[in-house]
C-alpha cells in the first residue's frame, strides 16, 4: 500500500496559494486613499439609512404614547380638585380662582370659558385624556367638579364649547419629528458629555434615572466637599 506524505502534496497546493496571493497583492495595489474614503462613505450611508429606518418606524410612532399609570398622590382624582377648591376659597379675592383658571387657558377671560372648555382642562389635568375619551364614570366626576366650582366661586358657566379658547394640554399635543443625521446626534452627545462632565459630575453632581426614563440631577454633599477640598489643596500647593 502506497503511503502519502504531506510533502508530496506541496507541488499541487503551492500554485493555488500562489495564485490567490497574487490576486490579493493586485487588489492591495489598486487601493488608494480615495477608494478608502469612498468605502467609508458607503458604510456610513448604510448606517445612516438603518438609523433613519429605526427612528421612522420604531421611535417616531411611540413619541405620542403616554407614560404608564403611576401611583396617584390622592386616592381619587376628585380629591385633588377638592383640595384646590378649598385653598382658593380661603384665598378669596387675594388670588381669585377665576384668575387661576384663566392661566390654564392662556390668560383668556374666564367669562369666555364655557362649560365644556372647563371640562376639557379637567380631563387633561386629572385623567390625561381628551374630553371625548373619558369613560362615563370619569365624565361624571368632571361634571360634579364643574358644579362644585360653580357653587364655591359663583361662576356661571355658559353651555357648550368656545372654540376660540384653547387650554394647555402638554402631553396631549401631537409631537412632530424632523429627522437629523446620526452624525449630528453624535456631535451633540459628545458635547453634552463634555459639558456634563466638566460642569456637573466634576462638581459632585450625579444623574438619576427613573424606571420610566425620566432623569434628574442631584448632588452628593460628601462628594462635593471632597472635590472642593482636593481643589483647595492643589491650589495651595501651587502658591
Amino acid at each position: 500500500m502506497t503511503r502519502f506524505d504531506a510533502h508530496d502534496l506541496l507541488p499541487l497546493i503551492l500554485p493555488i496559494y500562489e495564485s490567490h496571493f497574487l490576486q490579493l497583492t493586485t487588489l492591495v495595489d489598486t487601493i488608494t486613499p480615495y477608494s478608502i474614503l469612498f468605502f467609508v462613505f458607503i458604510i456610513w450611508m448604510l448606517i445612516e439609512l438603518v438609523f433613519y429606518m429605526y427612528i421612522s418606524f420604531i421611535v417616531a410612532p411611540s413619541l405620542d404614547s403616554q407614560l404608564g399609570d403611576s401611583t396617584p398622590l390622592f386616592k381619587h382624582p376628585k380629591d385633588i380638585m377638592k383640595v384646590v377648591y378649598r385653598y382658593y376659597k380661603i384665598l378669596g379675592d387675594t388670588y381669585p380662582f377665576q384668575e387661576f383658571i384663566s392661566k390654564f387657558f392662556l390668560l383668556a377671560n374666564y367669562k369666555e370659558i364655557y362649560s365644556q372648555n372647563y371640562d376639557s382642562v379637567l380631563a387633561f389635568s386629572l385623567f390625561m385624556k381628551p374630553l371625548n375619551a373619558l369613560t362615563s364614570e370619569e365624565y361624571d366626576t368632571i361634571d360634579k367638579l364643574r358644579d362644585m366650582a360653580s357653587e364655591n366661586f359663583n361662576i356661571k358657566w355658559k353651555n357648550g364649547y368656545n372654540s376660540q379658547v384653547k387650554h394647555i394640554k402638554f402631553n396631549l399635543e401631537p409631537v412632530s419629528y424632523i429627522h437629523r443625521p446620526l452624525a449630528l446626534y453624535g456631535i451633540l452627545k459628545f458635547s453634552e458629555f463634555c459639558t456634563n462632565s466638566k460642569n456637573l459630575r466634576l462638581n459632585g453632581f450625579t444623574f438619576h434615572k427613573l424606571s420610566k426614563g425620566i432623569s434628574s440631577i442631584s448632588s452628593h454633599l460628601l462628594t462635593l466637599l471632597l472635590i472642593h477640598l482636593l481643589r483647595n489643596i492643589i491650589l495651595d500647593t501651587r502658591k
